[in-house]
C-alpha cells in the first residue's frame, strides 16, 4: 500500500520500506533512516505536518484555480513590492548556482521573471534559460521583460510545476520564493529528473522560525506570504532537498524567517 512519508512527503510502498516508527498507537513509514529519524526526534511536529500540508491540500485542480486568481490580483503590484526586498537573497541564490557561459538552467516558478536578468547574465549568449510558471499574468509580465531584453535565449513555459517540460537536460535549478512548488510532493522530483548529473541547485524563500524568533516573526512572515501560497508555511521548506542533494546547505537569515540552501544533484 502507497503511504505518504511524514518527513518529506515522498509517497513509498508501507510493505517494501525497511524503515517504519510507531506513535501513539499508529505506524509511520518513511523513504531512508534519516528521515525515519527525523520523527523519531520530534514525532508530533511531523504527525501535524502530515495532516496540515499532505493531507488537507485541495485537489489539484482546484489549487492551480486558486494560484491563477490569486496572481491574477498579485501581478499588478508584484514587482513594486518584491524587486527591491528580495534582490540580495536573488543576486546570492542565482551566484550559488555556479553557472559558466552556455549552461542551461530552470528557473522553476519564475513568476514575473525577476530573476531572468541574472541568470541570462550567467549562461550569456550561448546558453539557455528556462522559466515556468503556472500564471499567464506572471508569465505575460515575464515576456514583456525578456522582449525589451532583446533575450532570444530566454524560454519560458506556461505549465504546472507538477507537469512542464524542458526540451535538453540542465545544468542549474532555481527555485526562488516557490513555497507550494518544494512543499508538492511530484514536482520537485520531477524537476530534478531534468537535471544532468553534478546539476547545483538552489532554492531560497521565506519560512517558519522557532523558539523566541519565531514568535516574534512568524505572524509577519505568515501574513505577507498569505498573499502568494496555497500550501502553509513549514519550519523546513527544503526538507525534500535535504533529502535529495549531495553538499546540501542550508543558511536562515531574517531571524530564521527566510533560508538560502543548495546542493548538488547526484542521481
Amino acid at each position: 500500500m502507497l503511504v505518504r512519508d511524514p518527513v518529506c512527503g515522498m509517497m513509498i510502498d508501507s510493505e517494501q520500506t525497511l524503515w517504519r516508527e510507531p506513535h501513539e498507537g499508529a505506524t509511520y513509514f518513511f523513504c531512508n533512516p534519516r528521515c525515519a529519524g527525523k520523527f523519531r526526534a520530534r514525532p508530533a511536529h511531523y504527525v501535524e505536518a502530515l495532516a496540515v500540508i499532505w493531507e488537507r491540500e485541495p485537489p489539484a485542480t482546484e489549487r492551480t484555480e486558486r494560484v491563477r486568481r490569486q496572481y491574477r490580483r498579485n501581478v499588478r503590484w508584484y514587482d513594486r513590492a518584491v524587486e527591491r526586498v528580495t534582490a540580495h537573497l536573488r543576486a546570492e541564490a542565482v551566484a550559488r548556482l555556479g553557472l559558466g557561459e552556455g549552461a542551461r538552467v530552470l528557473d522553476l516558478g519564475c513568476g514575473t521573471g525577476l530573476s531572468l536578468p541574472l541568470l541570462r547574465a550567467a549562461v550569456g549568449a550561448s546558453g539557455a534559460v528556462y522559466g515556468a510558471d503556472l500564471s499567464p499574468d506572471m508569465l505575460t509580465a515575464a515576456r514583456r521583460r525578456s522582449s525589451a531584453a532583446g533575450w532570444s535565449n530566454v524560454h519560458l513555459i506556461e505549465a504546472d510545476a507538477e507537469r512542464f517540460e524542458v526540451p535538453e537536460p540542465l545544468d542549474g535549478l532555481l527555485c526562488f520564493y516557490t513555497n507550494d512548488i518544494l512543499l508538492s510532493p511530484t514536482a520537485l522530483p520531477r524537476a530534478l529528473g531534468f537535471l544532468r548529473p553534478g546539476a547545483r541547485v538552489v532554492a531560497a524563500g521565506a519560512k517558519l522560525a522557532h523558539g523566541w524568533r519565531g514568535a516574534l516573526v512568524n505572524p509577519l512572515t505568515r501574513a505577507y506570504s498569505g498573499l502568494a501560497v496555497t500550501r502553509a508555511l513549514v519550519h523546513e521548506p527544503y526538507a525534500m532537498l535535504r533529502e535529495r542533494l549531495a553538499g546540501f546547505h542550508v543558511e536562515e537569515r531574517g531571524l530564521g524567517s527566510q533560508y538560502l540552501a543548495w546542493g548538488i544533484h547526484h542521481p
